[in-house]
C-alpha cells in the first residue's frame, strides 16, 4: 500500500540553511500533491534545535475536504522504530540491558525458538539483532486478532513461529523491535505504553505523541490513503491502528503503532542530532 500523506522533517546541527532553498519548499509540496504523490504534506526544518521552517499543503481529508494543517497527526508507522530503539538504549545506557548478550537473560522464552526447518538456533538472538532485523523474526501474517492483545501475548505468538533464518546470518524486514519492546517492559516493569510515555514524550515535550489519540487528537489525524490502480486517484487506505473510537485501544505496536506530528518527531530527532553530535566530540 502507498500511504500518500507525507511528514518530512531535517534537522540540521552546523549548516547555515539557505533561505532560497527554505522559500522552494513550500512549491515544491505543491508539485507532490498536483501530482498525487501525496494528499497532503507537512514539512519542518530545525536548526540548532530550532524551527526555521514548518509548513503544510494538500488536504488531511479528501472526502471532507480538510485542509492539512501544521499540527495534523499522522500515523508514523515504522518511524516508531527509531523511538522504540532509543528507549532500549535508554536502558543500555542505563546497565540494565546489553546488546550483545543473550536476549533470553530478560525474555527466557527465547531459548525455545527453532528455525524453521527444526534446526535448532546456532547463535543466540541478541537486542542488537531484534533491532537490526538479523534475528530471524520475519514479518508476520496479519491476523483478526492483531492488536486486540497485550504486547505480552503477541510476542509470544511471534517467538513461537520458526525463524526464517539462522540468528544473525542474514537480513529480513520484521518485528524483531516488537520483541526489543516487550524487554523494555519486563526490565523496566512498567506496561510499553507507560515507560514510553514517562520516559521519552514527556521528558521531550512530546505532547501529541502516543499509541492511543483521544477524541481531541483523532480529530486532526491525517488520512492515509493509497493509489487506485485503475483511476489513478487517491481512495482511502485501511489503517488498522485507526481503532472505531478513542475507547477501542489497539495494542501499543513497538514497530509500528505510533501517532504523533512533525514538530514532535523535530524534537526527538533533535535530541538524537544532539546526542550523536556529542559522542562524536567526545571521541
Amino acid at each position: 500500500m502507498k500511504i500518500c500523506l507525507a511528514l518530512l522533517l531535517i534537522i540540521s546541527q552546523a549548516l547555515a540553511l539557505d533561505p532560497a532553498k527554505l522559500a522552494a519548499i513550500h512549491p515544491a509540496m505543491e508539485v507532490a500533491v498536483k501530482a498525487k504523490q501525496a494528499a497532503g504534506i507537512v514539512t519542518l526544518v530545525m536548526e540548532k534545535g530550532k524551527i526555521v521552517h514548518h509548513d503544510a499543503a494538500g488536504m488531511a481529508d479528501i472526502a471532507q475536504g480538510r485542509a492539512m494543517e501544521k499540527d495534523a497527526l499522522f500515523w508514523i508507522a515504522s518511524m516508531t522504530k527509531s523511538v522504540n530503539g532509543a528507549a532500549v538504549m535508554a536502558l543500555v545506557d542505563e546497565g540494565k540491558l546489553s546488546l550483545d548478550e543473550p536476549a533470553s537473560k530478560w525474555l527466557p522464552d527465547l531459548t525455545k525458538v527453532t528455525v524453521a526447518g527444526g534446526a535448532k538456533p546456532e547463535k543466540s538472538i541478541t537486542l542488537r539483532m531484534l533491532l537490526s532485523h538479523t534475528a530471524g523474526i520475519a514479518f508476520p501474517p496479519r491476523k483478526p486478532t492483531d492488536g486486540a492483545i497485550s504486547l505480552k501475548s503477541y510476542v509470544a505468538t511471534l517467538i513461537k513461529t520458526p525463524l526464517a533464518f539462522q540468528p544473525g546470518s542474514s537480513y529480513e524486514y520484521g518485528f524483531g523491535p516488537t520483541v526489543a519492546g516487550r524487554i523494555i517492559e519486563i526490565v523496566s516493569g512498567m506496561k510499553y505504553e507507560d515507560f514510553m510515555r514517562t520516559r521519552i514524550f514527556e521528558p521531550l515535550g512530546m505532547k501529541d505523541t502516543t499509541f492511543h489519540p483521544n477524541d481531541a487528537q483523532r480529530a486532526r489525524i491525517a488520512g492515509t490513503y493509497k493509489m487506485d490502480e485503475d483511476t489513478r486517484e487517491l481512495v482511502p487506505g485501511y489503517n488498522p491502528f485507526v481503532t472505531s473510537d478513542s475507547s477501542v485501544q489497539h495494542m501499543p505496536e513497538p514497530a509500528g503503532g505510533l501517532f504523533s506530528t512533525a514538530q514532535d518527531m523535530g524534537r526527538f530527532y533533535a535530541m538524537i542530532a544532539i546526542a550523536a553530535n556529542s559522542t562524536t566530540n567526545a571521541s
